[in-house]
Formats: C-alpha cells, structure tokens, sequence
C-alpha cells in the first residue's frame, strides 16, 4: 500500500460521519428518501461541476470521488475517493504525489479542475481529475480491483498526450468497458471532444474513429461535453453542446450514438453521420438556437445530463437541460425526448428562483426523475416527478445548502445520490452527502 502521512487535524475532518436519520417525509409518495449520510466533512469549496461523474455502483459497492480543502495550503486540493460498502462501512484513499508518499496536491478551479470516476469490469477504479486545458490526461487507476486506498497514475496508457484536456466525463458498458468523452484542444485550434473506449479485456485505451466526434475550426466553436451513457445493447449515448469560445452560456444542444458494433456515428433518428460533427450536422441539435438567441450572447444552454428509456429493442433519449430565454433573468430546467422521430421539449421548473448549473436526470418504469438546485436558502436541492400535467417537487437534502449533485440508477429503479455543499462549514471548506432515493 502507497505510505500516505496525513495530519491528525486533516485525518479528523475526513472521518466519515453518519448523520443517520430520514429526513421529513417526500412531497410526492414516489420519492422515498433513505438515510441521509455524510461522507466528507473536507470537502473543498470549488469542488463544483455541472458536467461532472463523480458517482459510481459495482458489486455492491458505491464510489464517490471529490476534492478536499489543503488546510495550509490555499487555492489547492487533494482528489479523494471513497468506497461505501451495503453494509455502511467505509474505506477511502487520496490521489498519490508522483512519489506515491503523500497525497497529490492539484490547483482550484472552479467548474474545471473537479473528478469523474468509473469502476471497470474487473473492479478497477478509474479516476479522472484536475484538468482545465491540462497536457496530458490527468488519470489515476487503482492497484487493486474495489481497493481506494492505493492509487498509481497512468496518464501515459491513454493516446494523445500533446492536447490540453478539460471535462472528463466516464461511464462503464454492461460488458465492463469504459468509455470516456473529454473536451481536447491544440494551439492555435478550436477545442474539440473525443471519445476513448476502455477495453477491458486487453486493459487498454484507444482513441474512437481516430478524431474528435465533435469539432468546429471555422467559424470557431468549442465543445462541451455533457454525459456518456452505455445502453444494454452496447450504443454509447453521448450529450454535449457549442460555445464560441470559453463561456459560461452554450448553444445548440446535442446528442449522438456510436455503435462499436458498425464503428459508425449516427443522429437520435438512426442516419449514420461523419465525424467530426458539427452544428450545421442534420438531425445532431435537441435544442436549437431560439429567437434573439446568439453564440456571442448571455442566453442559452449551461448543462445538460441524459438518460435512456428502454423501447422495445430500441432506446428513447431522455436529457434534462438549463436554458435561458433571452431577455429572461433565470435558467429553466427543461426536458428534450425524442418520440415519433422528433424532438419534443417541455420544462420541470420555470423559477422563481435562479437554479445552479448541477442537475441530472435518471428514468425507471414510466417514471422520469430530474434533480437539480434552487439557489435560494442557500442551495436546495429537488427531485422532481411528473404527476399528471405537472411536476411535483421533493427536496432531498433538507437544511443542508447543496449546491451540485450527481446522480446513478441501479436497475431496481433506486437512485444513488452525491449531494455536495462545498462551503456548508466555511467559505473555503464544506460537505458531501450520500442518499439512496427508491421510487
């Protein structure tokens, strides 16, 4: 095991604390809170993303991976994973410094610099961490297959170290491969996103169809990854959107399917199409461009999180999304679906409050889930489900001032729930949650 010195003060504040009791009954009798559990009393104050997987279930274990606050140490973090076992014990570890003797100290970033994590099918642990326009890929894998407590880098096993890399997001297939879309750029070019496939048989990564499934040179558009999600059938889904340049407000929904079956691309109505995409891709956009709405304005998409409902042999997109109207002073939460070869949107929540960027959206049976934050009291975070004509809201973490979260489903319809309030203790240090939530 990787020696790691900790302090006693910093040992003290990542002890995991069980808050233990349900909190007060659901708005709607199909949300059912379980036990409301702190796993992080460190957590750092910019550990915060909208596009970020931070969550994830294998062989009954749960994995949370997060930043904490160096205590002597401003505008800098440790990456932590931790395992909860079904049983509620815990076991946890930190990222390891390139000598593998204390734990690696990565720089603030807010919205940027946060961890995604997959566990493969051997039970490996995958994490990504720490990269805003980063040479090379930031990437740590786990010694031991469902171990946290010792990590070794393996920046050098994935193709293209040359390129700066921001917004990993990953996710396991049914077959225990790992798929991974992540924002990549080169000077002077646009930034574009790319996607690498784990092969778990042979523990390696290779690079999809040789190039960015998403790019722009001119006029110029830089892409954010949203979410990646594999279907039992194998298609990789993947949600992302178009920026002009680095901005907090992005444009033009996306979606796209890759099939390894065929190594092609195709649009939610099934037509093969090139890559790289780009906006002017026929069938690619969820959300088009709205009246007054332009690349070099304030109005437009911030996040974007997908599941897939089972139909028939087939699969029915589900993406929940913010969106702001122009000439509006708040982002709505809205739902795209594609039924009957279309595009189909309706909105969750239309204010009065201002929502964060953090949402995520699961589905079960016939029941679509979407999670995301009010700003107001702090942070609140909501559940909400569709009961007729509208939706009804359920607050999961009640008094505690969330403000992101990140969301997985197991197959019995139970929503497994990271809830962070990363400045619940100070301006610079706050908490991360756990909850199972059943329908």
């Amino acid at each position: 095991m990787i020696p790691i010195r900790i302090s006693a003060l910093a040992t003290a504040v990542l002890a995991t604390v069980l808050a233990g009791a349900v909190l007060a009954p659901p708005a709607s009798a199909a949300v059912v809170l379980g036990p409301l559990e702190t796993i992080s009393v460190a957590v750092d104050d910019k550990n915060q993303a909208g596009w970020w997987s931070p969550i994830d279930e294998f062989a009954g274990r749960t994995y949370l991976a997060y930043n904490t606050d160096v205590l002597d140490n401003p505008g800098r973090h440790n990456v932590w994973v931790t395992r909860r076992d079904a049983a509620g014990s815990y076991a946890r570890g930190c990222l390891p410094n390139t000598t593998g003797t204390v734990c690696a100290e990565f720089t603030d970033d807010l919205g940027h610099n946060q961890p995604s994590l997959a566990v493969d099918g051997d039970g490996f642990i995958h994490v990504f961490a720490a990269m805003h326009n980063s040479t090379g890929i930031t990437y740590y894998r786990s010694v031991r297959p469902g171990d946290p407590t010792e990590f070794a880098r393996r920046t050098s096993e994935l193709p293209d170290g040359s390129l700066g890399f921001t917004y990993p997001n990953v996710t396991r297939a049914p077959n225990g491969d790992l798929w991974l879309i992540i924002r990549a750029r080169s000077v002077p070019t646009r930034a574009g996103a790319r996607l690498y496939h784990w092969t778990n048989a042979t523990n390696s990564w290779s690079l999809v169809g040789g190039t960015a499934f998403a790019y722009q040179q001119s006029p110029q558009r830089t892409v954010y990854p949203d979410d990646v999600q594999v279907t039992a059938d194998g298609v990789v889904h993947i949600a992302f959107e178009w920026a002009y340049a680095a901005t907090g407000v992005r444009h033009e929904g996306s979606y796209l399917q890759y099939r390894p079956g065929t190594n092609t691309f195709h649009v939610a109505n099934g037509t093969q199409v090139a890559i790289p995409t780009t906006p002017a891709t026929p069938g690619l956009i969820f959300q088009p461009l709205m009246a007054g709405e332009a690349y070099d304005g304030d109005f437009g998409v911030q996040s974007a999180k997908l599941a897939l409902r089972p139909s028939g042999t087939t699969w029915t997109p589900v993406i929940a999304y913010r969106y702001r109207e122009v000439g509006t002073p708040t982002f709505k939460v809205r739902r795209a679906r594609f039924v009957n070869g279309a595009w189909t949107r309706d909105i969750m929540y239309g204010g009065p409050s201002q929502t964060t960027a953090a949402l995520d959206v699961t589905t079960a049976g016939s029941s679509d889930r979407v999670y995301y934050v009010k700003s107001d009291a702090g942070g609140t975070a909501i559940a909400a489900e569709q009961n007729g004509a509208s939706w009804v809201e359920t607050p999961v973490a009640a008094g505690k001032p969330v403000q992101r979260l990140g969301v997985i489903t197991r197959a019995n319809g139970t929503d497994l729930a990271y809830l962070c309030a990363p400045t619940a203790i100070s301006a610079r240090r706050g908490e991360l949650y756990y909850r199972e939530i059943g329908r």
